[in-house]
């Protein structure tokens, strides 16, 4: 059995509309989000937004507002979706367990109405009575507050306007009063005909004053029935409206407190009154993308066409951890390295101790400059095991010959600590106060005193006779706290590392669990970033491990191989790390620890498609841009863009080819295309036997007289062009093509929107397919993955086994998934590198999709058995539902499994225990 596992890798990250109010308590000031199917809940402090809580929404959020009624010490929320579900939320707080309640719930959806065309729109009674919505045309629909009620119930009033906001005969304000216990409007106090034919949006003014701000593309209007204020073009030209600051073109703003304003959309510009204090990445709309191993390590990043106008820009997104090279030596056979402050009082490190077979090398840091240099106290003859800065303004250097104990000041030995029998230390672990050393089976402790090292025990360790549950030997073991809570690790010789829960009162490890990082014997070291406590895993595949929501996360970095590691801060290279592999010493700062990293390359026009040539190292991007065309008809450029670097007439589109270098994506060539050109397609492919490499751009000739486009070109990067009939929507390289001529044609389409080829299979998206589709990929030689314009996903199969061709042409629907979102591309590729670990969820091939919220989704096959099916699932497994699992607490969690058998590995059934599915399900999370 095979199901198609659905996660999330990155959430959407488009703003559809932000609230400001006191959710969380009457005392916070909060910002609310909405992100399509996800509600952020942020507080306002003197640093910034610090979030608070996360909420998945099974819906997409139309309508939210926060109201207070009579009797309530903080603010409620209504939310309505698209699906005309509505709930008031409230926010609870026990301790550090944050839930929010459900209050009241229902749904308003009427079985007839026309839905409005101009949107959904909701409004909250200011003394909490009644909600109001505009859902179908004609109809104001009603809600009464009724704090004693669960269910929401509402009822209909008929408008006499079809049309709210939009009127062909012109635009109107009129005022009405709700008569709840008639269930009937009355006549309002006052209304104003004819005002701006433009007018979109009403702004209720508070008492005293009353009335509404009624706003138009050229005019602002107050009016409260007994007065009237108009500002007009002439007199908005005349005031003094002065623009301080350009920002990012934004949907919805709102106005958080003491002269700061959340926009929807992150900006860079700056000006002389308004400065940005804060950025929210935005990935959306993504229009195109590509997956590409740029690194040459196995590992994909995608690189997508965002955004729209000046706000278009590719984004480099990248799963795992950069480092930033800022120095680098070239010093083969480093077996350690650790900083060292050599000043009492000193803040930061100004000494780097680097050990080798045989001999120690000290390393003087000034500024950026780095020089060897001699410590008088420290043997340079040995390898060193351990050195660092301990209690009362001292050093220490561990080697195999003995401890050593030296003054920070004067650098003089204090005190030397040696074997009695003279014998060879050969593991060593140190901390402020403390040294253990193992010398054979022998275990000494020793205290850190002022100019003394004191000799507190010595165990010898019996050899030990029992079964160990590891084959490999350990190389590297770490104690260490995650948010707050205390774990061991123990890293083995073939790459694999074990992980533990640590009972500090009693010793006793628990949820042994196991991942395989890497192929080489791996070591562990400690690093903070941000304030936080993390681990970096040295081998040929390095990690960083890091805690979130009390899971740990293995993020690989971007190098190849490290041997060592330490955290450096000094004056020329702060909060820094340096590294060692085979060959050199690195020095570089570390990317803030999150999942997902985001580049943005900004082009100030709309990029439209992408694809990769791997023969040059380049990227091509078709993109457009508006320009004013003057009285002779020519153009000039609106504002400096990636293809231009240069008001009168309508605006015009001009499309361009930009040739982006894949290591600095700065553009290297920008063809522009002929007048009314707009390109549309594009595909980097090689043609019959020319081994060549070119960029294939299909465009049509768009001309306002035409409905459609007649005429269209098939480009080839200015080597060749051929003209055919109709617009080129979709490009894509096929097998067999050795000129640029025509071979074969198929017309049996309404209009073929969308194009995947597999080998010699063709996948043609038709407009009039049955399923809408919007964009397709081929999963395999028999499975077909769309989405379509109702926010679903599909799965269609063909019978190769059948006997007929009609019936092989037949598709047949095996899976359906609603995901919510308004898929716009599908990509083959991963993000994450092969997890080389054991892994009792096979997974099959990975297709990424990227949205118009800026959602980044994963689809992959999962093949397994189980005694229990999921019709509801429809061929599809929720995976941001599975994978919630790991939030739960451990008694939740065994409620859960309590009833779940899984297969012993003999086709027999068992009960599964709680570790076995937290187990399965961190697998899963490794995938994206």
């Amino acid at each position: 059995m095979s199901y198609n596992y659905v996660v999330t890798a990155q959430k959407p990250t488009a703003v559809n509309a932000c609230i400001t109010g006191h959710f969380t308590s009457a005392e916070d000031l909060n910002l609310l989000i909405a992100k399509n199917t996800r509600l952020e809940i942020y507080v306002v402090t003197a640093e910034g937004l610090r979030p608070v809580k996360e909420v998945g929404m099974y819906g997409k959020i139309a309508v939210m507002e926060l109201f207070r009624p009579k009797g309530e010490s903080k603010d409620l929320l209504f939310i309505l979706t698209s699906k005309y579900n509505a709930c008031i939320l409230e926010y609870k707080q026990n301790g550090d367990s944050i839930d929010i309640i459900t209050r009241a719930h229902g749904n308003v959806q009427d079985r007839v109405g026309r839905p409005s065309e101009t949107g959904i729109i909701g409004i909250v009674d200011p003394e909490c009575r009644m909600i109001g919505l505009r859902l179908y045309d004609g109809l104001f629909k009603v809600i009464p507050l009724d704090r004693e009620n669960r269910e929401l119930k509402a009822f209909n009033i008929r408008l006499e306007e079809l049309q709210v906001i939009d009127d062909p005969q012109g635009r109107h304000v009129k005022t009405y009063e709700v008569s709840l216990r008639e269930k009937e409007f009355n006549k309002g106090p006052w209304k104003q005909e004819n005002v701006e034919a433009e007018a979109s949006m009403v702004i209720p003014v508070p008492e005293p004053f009353g009335g509404a701000i009624i706003i138009g593309q050229e005019s602002i209007t107050y009016h409260n029935g007994d007065k009237y204020l108009a500002i007009a073009p002439p007199t908005i030209k005349q005031s003094t409206i002065v623009c301080h600051n350009r920002t990012s073109i934004a949907e919805c703003l709102t106005y958080l407190d003491n002269g700061v304003v959340f926009l929807n959309v992150d900006s860079n510009d700056q000006g002389s009154y308004v400065g940005v204090m804060e950025t929210f990445t935005n990935l959306g709309p993504i229009v195109d993308m590509c997956v590409v191993d740029l690194e040459r390590q196995g590992q994909g990043q995608l690189v997508t066409c965002s955004g729209a106008f000046k706000e278009g820009s590719l984004r480099i997104i990248r799963n795992g951890i950069g480092i930033h090279e800022h120095a680098s030596i070239d010093l083969p056979g480093i077996k350690g390295l650790w900083p060292l402050r050599s000043e009492p009082g000193r803040d930061t490190d100004d000494m780097l101790v680097l050990s080798f077979v045989g001999q120690t090398r000290v390393l003087m840091l000034s500024g950026e400059e780095v020089e060897e240099t001699e410590l008088p106290g420290f043997v340079d003859n040995q390898q060193t095991f351990y050195c660092g800065n301990v209690a009362h303004q001292q050093l220490i250097q561990i080697t195999s010959g003995s401890v050593r104990l030296v003054l920070q000041e004067s650098k003089a030995l204090v005190s030397e600590w040696k074997e009695p029998q003279g014998r060879n230390i050969s593991v060593a672990a140190c901390n402020h106060t403390q040294v253990v050393l193992a010398v054979g089976r022998a275990l000494f402790y020793l205290h850190i005193l002022a100019g003394e090292l004191k000799q507190i025990g010595c165990r010898a360790s019996p050899p030990s006779t029992r079964k160990c549950w590891v084959e490999i030997i350990p190389r590297s073991i770490l104690m260490t706290t995650f948010e707050g809570s205390y774990y061991l690790l123990c890293a083995l010789g073939d790459g694999a590392l074990f992980y533990f829960g640590l009972d500090l009162q009693t010793g006793l490890l628990r949820e042994r669990k196991k991942v395989t990082l890497g192929t080489q014997p791996t070591v562990l070291r400690t690093f903070r970033s941000l304030s936080t406590s993390n681990v970096f895993a040295c081998s040929d595949r390095p990690t960083v491990i890091y805690s979130s929501n009390h899971k740990l996360v293995f993020s690989n970095v971007n190098l190849k191989e490290v041997n060592y590691m330490c955290p450096l801060n000094s004056e020329g290279y702060p909060d820094s790390l340096a590294l060692a592999n085979n060959s050199t010493l690195t020095i570089g700062t570390i990317d803030e620890i999150q999942k997902l990293h985001i580049r943005t390359v900004p082009l100030y026009e709309s990029p439209r498609r992408i694809c990769y040539q791997e023969v040059s190292q380049c990227f091509g991007v078709l993109s457009s841009r508006v320009e004013i065309q003057d009285v002779n008809g020519t153009t000039s450029a609106v504002r400096p863009s990636a293809s231009t670097q240069t008001s009168f007439g309508e605006e015009v589109e001009v499309h361009s080819l930009l040739v982006v270098d894949q290591h600095t994506f700065e553009v290297l060539h920008a063809h522009q295309f002929l007048p009314s050109e707009y390109a549309l397609s594009m595909v980097s492919c090689r043609l019959g036997r020319d081994a060549a490499v070119y960029f294939v751009v299909g465009t049509a000739m768009v001309y306002p007289e035409e409905a459609e486009p007649k005429q269209g070109r098939i480009i080839l990067q200015t080597v060749a062009e051929k003209e055919v009939k109709g617009a080129v929507c979709v490009c894509t390289s096929g097998r067999r093509r050795r000129s640029c001529r025509t071979e074969c044609n198929h017309y049996n389409n309404i209009m073929a929107l969308y194009l995947k080829t597999k080998g010699d299979f063709i996948l043609v998206g038709d407009l009039m397919s049955p399923w809408r589709g919007n964009f397709e990929e081929i999963l395999d030689d028999d499975n077909f993955l769309g989405a379509e314009n109702a926010f679903n996903l599909f799965v269609c199969q063909k019978d190769s086994a059948a006997t007929t061709d009609e019936e092989r042409q037949h598709l047949q629907e095996v899976g359906v998934f609603h995901l919510g979102e308004f898929v716009n591309v599908f990509s083959h590729g991963s993000l994450v590198l092969q997890n080389l670990g054991e892994s009792s969820t096979p997974t099959q091939g990975s297709v990424l999709f990227g949205t118009v919220n800026g959602m980044i989704g994963l689809v992959t096959s999962l093949s397994f058995h189980t005694e229990r099916k999921t019709e509801q699932a429809g061929g599809f497994i929720d995976g941001d539902l599975i994978e919630s699992f790991l939030d739960l607490g451990r008694a939740k969690m065994q409620e859960v499994v309590n009833t779940l058998q899984m297969d012993d590995g003999s086709g027999m059934k068992r009960e599964a225990t709680v570790d076995e599915v937290i187990k399965i399900v961190e697998e899963l999370t490794r995938i994206h």
